[in-house]
Parts: structure tokens; sequence; C-alpha cells
């Protein structure tokens, strides 16, 4: 059964095809779970910078409403500065709220690593099934092994996703 979503956001990836070699069935597993993280790291990285960029924005605003709402003397600039004041400082509130319960930017440097480390097994596991025959271990072992690197960063990947939501 294919599960839809992982509880740290990754999807899980589906099985290869019928009759597929143990090399194809590792590099089917490393792509898929490459393009998983890569759209992950993506997306946690932009959430990150537009709270960042959008928070500073905001807070900005607020000064400087603040400030033309003190100097000018009519009551209906004064009052709609006032609220326009209130609105952003309720804006910047929220999006600190909502970065704070999310982690965006621990989670983008969470999926820099993991992206990392898919990537150097898919290196380490490259480099061992080019050597010569008399040097590595069967296919299956490879792919075992291969698959075995896998499994270990995946489940590294979410019990560092538990300790950062947990926070």
């Amino acid at each position: 059964m294919i599960e839809d979503s992982a509880p740290s956001g990754i999807d899980s990836v589906p099985p290869p095809p019928p009759g597929s070699s143990p090399s194809q069935i590792v590099e089917h597993y490393l792509d898929g779970y490459e393009q998983h993280f890569k759209r992950a790291r993506r997306t946690v990285k932009r959430r990150a910078s537009g709270v960042t960029v959008a928070a500073s924005i905001l807070t900005g605003a607020v000064a400087v409403l603040g400030s033309i709402s003190a100097v000018l003397a009519t009551d209906w600039w004064s009052g709609g500065l006032a609220v326009a004041t209130t609105l952003a400082s309720a804006a910047v509130t929220v999006l600190l709220a909502w970065n704070d319960h999310f982690h965006h930017r621990e989670l983008w440097m969470q999926r820099s690593t993991v992206l990392a480390q898919i990537n150097e097994l898919r290196r380490s596991f490259a480099a061992r099934t080019t050597r010569p025959w008399y040097k590595r271990g069967s296919d299956r072992a490879e792919a075992s092994a291969a698959l075995d690197g896998l499994g270990e960063i995946l489940r590294q990947d979410l019990e560092t996703w538990i300790t950062i939501q947990s926070r």
C-alpha cells in the first residue's frame, strides 16, 4: 500500500517497475526521493524567505504609518492610518506565529542536509558499481547496501523533522 504523504511531508516513492534490476531499483528510489526533497527544500526556503521579507516590510510599515498618523492633524487621516497601522501590526504577528509554528528556516536547512546525503549516497553507489568486477560485491549486495543507506537517511529525516516540529 502506498501512503499519500509521510508525516514529514515527504511523499512515498511508488515501487519501481516489475523486473527492474537491483541497480535500477536503487536509481529509481534515489531519483524519487531526490525529487521529493528538492521540492520540499524549495518550498520551505521560499516560505522562510517570504515570511522574513513580509514581516520586515510590514514592521517598517507599522513604524512609518504610526509616525504619519502622529503628524497629521485631521481626524480622517489619523483614524485611517491608525487602522492601517493596526492591520500591518496584526499581519506581522500572524506571519511570525505561522513561521514559528512550521519552522520553515529549520526545515529548509534540514531538507538541504537530506538532499546532500542522498546525493552522496548516489555518488558512492555509482562509484561502487563502476569498480572492476573483482573489487565489488554482487549487484544485489551493492543495491542492498545503498537501499539500507537510503533507509537510514529517511529515518534520520523523520527523527529530525519530529524534533523540529516539537519545539
